[in-house]
């Protein structure tokens, strides 16, 4: 039996991706609807479907976060310094003609 597994990032057409990667090689494609379809014939109920369909999705704004906190500390920088007495002393005195 061949099987063939695809994975895709959101807006990346994975799924019709996936639909002519069947069509050429000739396979059946079970995607989530069949899947769901299938339990739902089993029995399984649809709140359960709806977990675990959920289930490890993230929304953006979490998946941001999540990567803020997990990257490294950035180095403290030390403040900019300002001018040089010696450059403070030159403007004061205005620019040389």
């Amino acid at each position: 039996m061949t099987l063939i597994t695809l994975s895709r990032q959101l807006g990346s057409q994975g799924s019709e991706i996936a639909a002519k990667v069947a069509q050429t090689l000739g396979l059946r494609l079970i995607d989530l609807a069949t899947i769901n379809q299938a339990a739902q014939k089993a029995g399984v109920p649809r709140i359960a479907l709806a977990e675990l369909e959920s289930e490890g999705q993230e929304g953006w704004a979490n998946q941001v976060l999540k990567a803020l906190r997990t990257m490294p500390s950035l180095p403290s920088a030390a403040p900019f310094p300002g001018p040089s007495q010696e450059k403070q002393n030159l403007c004061s005195q205005g620019l040389p003609r």
